[in-house]
C-alpha cells in the first residue's frame, strides 16, 4: 500500500481518522495500540514478508538496546562496544544481504546455480532480490533502507546514554509507525517518543492543515512527478538502448528527472507529515527548497535533511572525534560519502554520484574559506544569489544524470549528448523520442513551483523561524475549492501512478 493508491486514500486513511477520533472520545488510552494496529496492516499490505522480518528483528534489537542500557558497565567498556557493534550488525545485515548478495553470486559465476536459487529465493520472499536500480517496487522490502537508519540511530542514542529503552511495545510503535515507515523522514526517538505519551485526536484546524498538506503532496506526486518521470524515462531509456538523441531531448530529460526526483521524494514527505498531523503527530521537516541552495553545502542542508543529520551524527562525528585532525576529517568525510552511496544502492553509478557531490562539497568549502566573510555579504545581493543558485542547480542536475543511469556507459552517452560532443551528436535532428510539448507543461509548472513558490511545508505550517509565508494556508472557500479540485484531478489519474523513488 502506497500513499498515492486508492486503497490508502479512499479506504485506509478515512477509516483510521474516523476510528482515531472515536477512540479519543471513548478510550484515549487505546490510541497507541490503534496506531500500532493500523501500522501493522499498512506494512502487511505493502509487503507481508517485510512485516515478518521486522517483527522478528525488533525484539532482538530491543534486547540489545536493553543490554547496552545496563548501568553496570562503563560507557567505553569492551563489552558495551561489542554489544553496540552486534546491534549494528543485526540491524544492517538484512539490507546488506538483500542488496549485495545477488551481486556476489553474479560475480562468482553462480547466477544459475541451484544454491543461489535456494538462498536468494529465501531472501526474495522478503525482498524481491533482483536489483531494479533506485526505483523500489512495492514487492520489495518495504522501507528497509529507512528502517535500518531509524534502528541504528536508536541504538546509538542508547550507547551514548542519551536514551533509555521504554518498553517493547513503545519500540514497536516507534519502529513501525506507518507515516514514516516506507520512505521517511528518518525520525529519531527523541522526536517521536514524547509524542506517544500524549496521543490525541487533533482539533479541526489541525485536521484541515494535515489534510491540505497531504493533498498537496499527493498532487505533487501524481500531477507533476509522474508526468515528469514519463518524459525522463523516455530519454534515459533511449540513451541506454543506444538510440541517437538530440541535445535538446537530453536536456529536457535531464531537467525533467531533476524535478521528478525532488517532487517525488518531497511529495512523500509532505504526505507523511500531513498524515501525522491528522493524528496529532509532528514529523520533522525533510526538504527546504533545496534547488534554491547557493552551493552544495547549502544544498545538503536543505535536501533530505533527516538523512543528512543522521550521517552527520552517526557517521561523521563519531569518526571525526571532538578534536579532529585534518586526516581524520578527510577519512570521516570519505566514509560519509561511501555510506550515502552504498545506502542508495549497489550500482557503481551511485559511487560516482556520491564522489561528484564530495568533489563539489570540497570545492564549495574551499571557495568559502578563501572568501571568508565576503561570502555572506556577496550572497546577500540578489544578482550573486541568482548566479550561485543557477550554478548549483546546474551542477546538481549534472550529478543526477549518473544517479539515474543504470551504467556508466549510459551516463557517458548522456553527458556527450548534453554538451553536443562527438561526431554523432545532433542539436535538433534525432529520433524524436520526446515530443517537446509533453515535457514543456510539467517542466514549466515544476520550475515555477521550485523557484517561485514556497514549500508546501512553509505554506501549511509556516517557516522555520515561526513566520508565515507570503502564500499561507487559510480556512477559506478559495483554499477549499483549490484542494477539492486537486483531489479530483489526482483521483482521476492515480490508476496510472508510478512507484515512488526511494
Amino acid at each position: 500500500m502506497l500513499f498515492d493508491s486508492y486503497s490508502f486514500v479512499l479506504l485506509f486513511l478515512p477509516i483510521l481518522i474516523i476510528a482515531w477520533r472515536c477512540a479519543d472520545i471513548i478510550h484515549k488510552e487505546s490510541l497507541g495500540l490503534m496506531l500500532l494496529g493500523f501500522s501493522l496492516v499498512f506494512c502487511f499490505w505493502a509487503s507481508p514478508a517485510a512485516l515478518l522480518l521486522y517483527v522478528c528483528l525488533i525484539p532482538v534489537i530491543y534486547l540489545l538496546g536493553l543490554a547496552l542500557a545496563s548501568p553496570g558497565e562503563r560507557d567505553t567498556s569492551l563489552k558495551r562496544r561489542g554489544l553496540f557493534l552486534a546491534g549494528l550488525l543485526v540491524t544492517f545485515l538484512p539490507l546488506l544481504l538483500v542488496r549485495y548478495l545477488p551481486h556476489l553470486f553474479e560475480k562468482a559465476g553462480l547466477a544459475d546455480a541451484p544454491v543461489q536459487s535456494v538462498l536468494l529465493g529465501g531472501i526474495g520472499l522478503l525482498s524481491g532480490a533482483e536489483s531494479q536500480g533506485f526505483m523500489l517496487e512495492t514487492t520489495r522490502m518495504a522501507g528497509m533502507s529507512f528502517f535500518v537508519l531509524i534502528q541504528s540511530a536508536w541504538l546509538t542514542g542508547i550507547y551514548q546514554r542519551r536514551l533509555e529503552p521504554e518498553g517493547l511495545f513503545r519500540h514497536f510503535l516507534f519502529s513501525l509507525s506507518f507515516p514514516s515507515l516506507l520512505a521517511g523522514p528518518v525520525v529519531r526517538y527523541e522526536q517521536m517518543g514524547p509524542q506517544y505519551d500524549n496521543l490525541h485526536a487533533p482539533l479541526n484546524a489541525e485536521l484541515a492543515t494535515g489534510l491540505g498538506l497531504f493533498i498537496t503532496g499527493l498532487a505533487k506526486k501524481v500531477l507533476l512527478a509522474d508526468w515528469l518521470g514519463s518524459c525522463a524515462d523516455l530519454v534515459f531509456a533511449s540513451a541506454g538502448a543506444g538510440f541517437p538523441l538530440t541535445t535538446i531531448e537530453a536536456w529536457l530529460g535531464t531537467i525533467s528527472f531533476s524535478l521528478q526526483i525532488y517532487f517525488d521524494f518531497s511529495a512523500y514527505t509532505d504526505m507523511a507529515i500531513g498524515a501525522g498531523i491528522m493524528l496529532g503527530l509532528r514529523l520533522p521537516e525533510n526538504f527546504a527548497s533545496p534547488y534554491k541552495a547557493t552551493g552544495f553545502i547549502d544544498f545538503w542542508r536543505r535536501w533530505h535533511i533527516t538523512l543528512s543529520s543522521w550521517v552527520r551524527d552517526c557517521v561523521f562525528l563519531p569518526l571525526a572525534g571532538p578534536f579532529p585532525s585534518p586526516l581524520r576529517l578527510v577519512l570521516a568525510t570519505l566514509s560519509c560519502v561511501l555510506f550515502v552511496a552504498l545506502w542508495h544502492g549497489s550500482s557503481v553509478t551511485f559511487l560516482v554520484w556520491a564522489a561528484m557531490h564530495a568533489f563539489f562539497l570540497a570545492a564549495n568549502a574551499g571557495i568559502r574559506s578563501v572568501l571568508g566573510l565576503k561570502a555572506e555579504s556577496l550572497l546577500a545581493t540578489l544578482p550573486a544569489r541568482i548566479f550561485c543558485t543557477s550554478i548549483t542547480f546546474f551542477l546538481v542536475s549534472m550529478t543526477w544524470v549518473v544517479f539515474r543511469c543504470d551504467t556508466l556507459a549510459q551516463a557517458k552517452t548522456m553527458y556527450k549528448t548534453l554538451f553536443h560532443l562527438g561526431s554523432d551528436a545532433s542539436l535538433w535532428a534525432g529520433t524524436g523520442c520526446l515530443p517537446s510539448w509533453t515535457c514543456l507543461v510539467p517542466l514549466a509548472a515544476g520550475l515555477v513551483t521550485v523557484f517561485l513558490l514556497p514549500t508546501a511545508h512553509a505554506v501549511f505550517l509556516g517557516n522555520r523561524d515561526g513566520s508565515r509565508s507570503w502564500l499561507s494556508f487559510g480556512f477559506s472557500a478559495a483554499w477549499a475549492l483549490i484542494l477539492a479540485m486537486a483531489t479530483l484531478l489526482c483521483l482521476a489519474v492515480m490508476d496510472s501512478a508510478r512507484p515512488f523513488i526511494f
